[in-house]
């Protein structure tokens, strides 16, 4: 689980979870004038000590950037935008899963587009509401799109992108109240694998950072939660990308 976060004197954070362990967690020397939201993975190089990766990030601005991003042992993050892709609704609430784009729009409309290195293409309404949500995340499963979002009133929903016949699930009606950021990755490991990998959530609430699976996310009504796992490190972090 990777997560990514704009610090108040515009740093930008990275660490890399696995269960409710932080393996690694580094920042840029620099702050960047853009705050980014969400982040998404296009490619990557790595060895020990060091990793190289290509990402897609949507700043609060609603500018989609493609950004190059470099870790080395011993040494700060380097992020460099390589590229202006486009621009969607400004806001918060925003998620990436592999090449498609999702934002909650005015009147709580989600929308969703396609990334290409010329654009945005493939502009889209689709039939989901969206109301009062604090944190929104994306992931591509081998059975689809599925965005995972908290609400005010402290709910948890998951909502299964199938165009005009997409679906709005509630997972759990409460516990997840005062939720700013939140990360969905599939958990592959010896444990976990075959053609349904349960999907990993990390979530941070009042500077704690939480990690739980959903067991069956093709399921029609969504899959079941396992318990969050407190991940062993202050998080002072306003959100999550």
């Amino acid at each position: 689980m990777e997560a990514f976060d704009r610090s108040a004197k515009g740093r930008i954070r990275y660490r890399t979870v696995v269960n409710h362990r932080v393996r690694l967690a580094t920042a840029t020397r620099a702050p960047v004038h853009w705050r980014p939201i969400a982040w998404g993975l296009v490619s990557s190089n790595s060895w020990p000590g060091h990793e190289t990766t290509r990402r897609v990030v949507v700043s609060t601005d609603g500018k989609v950037r493609l950004v190059q991003t470099r870790w080395d042992r011993g040494r700060p993050l380097r992020v460099q935008v390589t590229r202006l892709l486009g621009r969607i609704y400004p806001g918060r609430l925003v998620a990436v899963a592999d090449r498609y784009l999702y934002w909650v729009a005015r009147g709580g409309v989600l929308r969703r587009a396609i990334w290409t290195r010329s654009g945005l293409i493939r502009k889209v309404t689709l039939p989901v509401t969206i109301r009062r949500a604090t944190a929104i995340t994306a992931v591509e499963t081998a059975h689809g799109k599925r965005l995972y979002y908290t609400t005010k009133a402290g709910a948890l929903h998951v909502v299964r992108d199938n165009g005009g016949r997409s679906a709005d699930v509630v997972l759990r009606s409460s516990g997840y109240a005062g939720v700013i950021g939140l990360r969905a990755d599939l958990c592959l490991s010896a444990s976990y694998g075959g053609y349904n990998p349960p999907v990993g959530l990390l979530s941070v609430r009042n500077g704690v950072a939480r990690y739980q699976r959903v067991l069956r996310p093709a399921a029609g009504d969504g899959g079941s939660l396992t318990k969050a796992t407190r991940v062993r490190s202050t998080w002072s972090w306003r959100r999550l990308g």
